[in-house]
């Protein structure tokens, strides 16, 4: 799911709605749609695979299952999902660039995924 999919999936859920703007864009998020912006993290992550180890990427991945699963069924507009990911792939590049152990990236990684996952589930 590209950026223009993601626009206009929030922009047919806004007109849909007639609750808050706040709400309008928030709608469940189905297991498809889940597959989906998973097939599409793990395609646009490939390039990340010349700058990481392969057991960094490897992280990467098992930590963007699990941060999206969190996402099943819950009211979370898609374009913030789309930012989540994409500051997946900058912090595995950050870790990855200072050097840090395996074990670090990895504890690293997975913080500061939790802590966007529960600051997006927060606000549903």
């Amino acid at each position: 799911m590209d950026f223009s999919q993601i626009q206009s999936i929030s922009h047919s859920r806004k007109n849909s709605h007639t609750a808050t703007q706040s709400t309008s864009l928030r709608n469940e998020l189905s297991l498809n749609e889940i597959q989906d912006i998973r097939k599409q993290f793990e395609a646009e992550s490939e390039s990340l695979q010349t700058t990481l180890t392969k057991e960094e990427h490897h992280s990467l991945l098992i930590t963007m299952y699990e941060g999206t699963g969190k996402f099943l069924h819950q009211k979370i507009n898609p374009f913030d999902v789309q930012t989540y990911l994409q500051d997946l792939k900058k912090i595995a590049n950050e870790l990855h660039q200072r050097g840090v152990s395996l074990e670090e990236f990895n504890l690293g990684l997975l913080r500061r995924s939790q802590d966007q996952v529960f600051s997006l589930l927060s606000h549903t």
